[in-house]
């Protein structure tokens, strides 16, 4: 038993024992990882180093320990650059003796690394982000990746490392076989075991982690291990030139990139999100926290592991609109869906960002606020407030009232329009499944503020602000009407926070509509609102391409009677479809 070696910590070796032996597959109960950090918490300018202890033979169980640095002490050690793999099934080490689950791929790297301890020597001190940072602790994470970069940068080497397995039985093979062509028995039977070497290493899995363009940027030196051999950045390039004629590998295209040292603090995070959107990583916030360290524009990006996907979506949006040039509508939301996809694929985070930023008092306002502006085109303004959807749906008894409004409201052609898109609305609402309609129709209190003199509102209608939004409730059926009586559209579905007076805007760009209401004094054209609340309005025809030939679309595609409606980030994540 070690010095030191506690009765808990003996209790955690007797469930290693139970779990396998150390160094082999775990398959019984899930080791306590966090005993081996007990009384190890970091400061903020700290981390954990690793030792490896020496041993008699190759198979000897992995014995190590963490020590804390802090960065003004001046630590020489180095970082450990690698894939931590698909295969989730883990074997034993001690790790300040206490029995600790690592991948194969991290158990295969340590013995590497134990093999270059020097016998009499004190052990070398290694940065290996699954031992030294307690993956179980999320503000400690989060602490450690916002210094990932300098923890790369101030290692005196990065050692990437690709593996073992089939590297070494090719590299026993490739010995063997030049051994016997030294004897004279083989002519040259060593080529086809060196190209598939190289055709290996070409491909490894480890060239497509994102997290790689940030570990391998700001090294001072690269070495690449694998198997029992270790090569300078250099030779590893000349070794996996040779016998190909390939120059476009995931390695060559890197190399070319570090040679020009294009990815430290050249590219923005848009621009770097935008061309490494392919890559990959485990946890998907490291889409975004993998690249803040290296962009242009990255320092002082809130990392924080405990943020929701849709709190890190609306996080880098904001962050972007304070760090970059202001882009139109188009662009910026045609950026917000790429990086939802990138982030959130399937899953449907509406919900969350339906929620209302809370109280605002309207004598408030945000000073400059992280704010995207968009171009909407105002349809017309609500005169009748009709059914609730599931009233429609439920009683055609209500459907058969709404139109008897409807023949009220709209006189001559107008009527036989209103009744088209009623039915038209109608049939959707029948077809829709349970919830889609609520789910797309929504209230949000938004945050963000704009001058009346900015917005140029449809001729005969008052200029338009925005002020707070009822709470919203179940989706129903409205009519609206503008100035000019060449409303199209005049007949829609909204969520249950419409009142009558509300303007119906529609974005081109989003292809989606919303609801501004009126704020303050309307004639005073100077004053300020909040944009408190783009309820969405997803109304029959707006969510298709608008037919150039169609004339009912005319005012559309000269685009005259423009709203400039600021919005902020969590508004125009409801924007996207």
């Amino acid at each position: 038993m070690s010095p030191g070696y506690s009765a808990g910590q003996a209790g955690q070796a007797e469930q290693a024992e139970q779990a396998g032996q150390a160094g082999q597959p775990t398959s019984a109960s899930k080791i306590d990882s966090t005993v081996a950090y007990q009384g190890s918490k970091l400061g903020k300018d700290s981390i954990r180093l690793l030792e490896i202890e020496s041993a008699q033979y190759e198979n000897s169980p992995l014995v190590c320990t963490l020590r804390k640095a802090s960065f003004g002490s001046r630590p020489t050690y180095e970082a450990l650059s690698y894939c931590w793999g698909t295969n989730r099934e883990t074997d034993l080490i001690t790790l300040n003796g206490f029995p600790f689950e690592v991948r194969k791929n991290v158990l295969d790297g340590l013995r590497f690394l134990r093999e270059r301890n020097v016998p009499g020597a004190a052990p070398r001190a290694y940065w290996i982000d699954a031992l030294c940072i307690n993956q179980d602790d999320l503000a400690e994470k989060t602490q450690q990746i916002r210094m990932m970069d300098q923890i790369y940068f101030r290692a005196s080497a990065v050692l990437v490392w690709l593996g073992a397995g089939r590297y070494t039985e090719l590299q026993q093979e490739i010995a063997q076989l030049q051994m016997e062509s030294l004897q004279g028995n083989a002519s040259s039977p060593i080529t086809s075991r060196e190209i598939e070497m190289a055709s290996l290493l070409r491909t490894d899995p480890y060239w497509g982690r994102l997290w790689i363009l940030q570990e391998m940027s700001v090294a001072g030196q690269l070495t690449v291990c694998f198997g029992d051999q270790s090569l300078s950045w250099a030779s590893f390039m000349a070794l996996i030139s040779q016998s190909s004629m390939i120059t476009r590998s995931a390695p060559q295209k890197l190399d070319k990139l570090l040679r020009k040292k294009k990815y430290h603090g050249t590219h923005t995070l848009r621009c770097l999100l935008t061309d490494h959107q392919h890559a990959e990583c485990s946890n998907p916030r490291d889409r975004v926290y993998a690249l803040a360290g290296i962009a242009r524009n990255g320092a002082g990006f809130p990392i924080d592991y405990r943020r929701s996907l849709y709190e890190l979506w609306k996080d880098t949006m904001e962050f972007l609109a304070r760090t970059e040039q202001a882009t139109d509508g188009a662009e910026a939301l045609a950026f917000g869906a790429r990086l939802k996809r990138l982030l959130m694929a399937d899953a449907d985070h509406t919900v969350e960002a339906s929620r209302s930023p809370g109280p605002v008092n309207l004598s408030q306002f945000l000073i400059k606020p992280p704010m995207f502006r968009l171009q909407a085109v105002p349809v017309g303004r609500v005169k009748r407030l009709g059914p609730y959807a599931d009233e429609v749906i439920d009683s055609p008894t209500a459907g058969s009232e709404w139109c008897s409004v409807l023949a009220k409201v709209f006189k001559g052609t107008s009527q036989s329009g209103a009744r088209r898109e009623y039915d038209e609305l109608l049939g959707m609402l029948l077809s829709s499944a349970n919830g889609e309609v609520k789910a797309r129709c929504f209230s949000r209190s938004g945050t963000a503020t704009w001058r009346g003199s900015s917005s140029r509102p449809p001729s005969s209608e008052a200029r338009h602000l925005v002020r707070g939004l009822a709470a919203s409730g179940q989706p129903r059926l409205y009519l609206a009407k503008s100035g000019t009586g060449h409303t199209i559209r005049s007949v829609g579905v909204a969520a249950g926070g419409i009142q009558v007076g509300d303007l119906v805007c529609w974005v081109r760009e989003a292809k989606r509509a919303f609801l501004v209401r009126l704020a303050g004094k309307v004639e005073q054209r100077s004053a300020q609102a909040r944009l408190f609340g783009a309820v969405l309005a997803d109304m029959v025809g707006f969510t298709k391409e608008v037919d150039s030939r169609d004339n009912r679309w005319e005012y559309m595609r000269d685009w005259d009677n423009r709203l400039e409606v600021d919005v902020d980030a969590g508004t125009m994540f409801l924007l996207l479809d």
